[in-house]
């Protein structure tokens, strides 16, 4: 099972421990890297969508680098329904899909669509 939730990292510790992919995640597939005001805006506005979503900023950010290493230029998968942005959300309205740099406006949509 999973570990109690006494024993989860912190949103700052796991923010720090995947900082390495996040800079480094859109260059082998999506074109351009993030860049610092983009991980900026993903490191603010993610506390606000898992709050809107009812969960921990923690959780929220595994959920990101699960769905897509956190790269603002992740494609797009369609299978009957698009699943858009850094957290492929199911029709969601968010996405920076060839977008350099990626709004701050865009990047928080994305967040609150997951």
């Amino acid at each position: 099972g999973w570990p109690d939730r006494s024993k989860w990292l912190s949103y700052e510790d796991l923010w720090a421990s995947n900082l390495y992919v996040l800079n480094s995640s859109c260059s082998p597939t999506y074109g351009v890297d993030n860049s610092p005001n983009e991980l900026q805006a993903i490191k603010e506005s993610l506390p606000e969508a898992a709050e809107y979503a009812g969960v921990p900023p923690s959780l929220f950010l595994v959920m990101m680098m699960q769905e897509s290493d956190g790269c603002v230029r992740v494609g797009t998968t369609t299978n009957g329904v698009s699943n858009p942005g850094i957290m492929q959300s199911n029709n969601g309205k968010g996405n920076c899909i060839q977008k350099t740099p990626c709004p701050a406006d865009q990047i928080q949509q994305m967040l609150m669509d997951g």
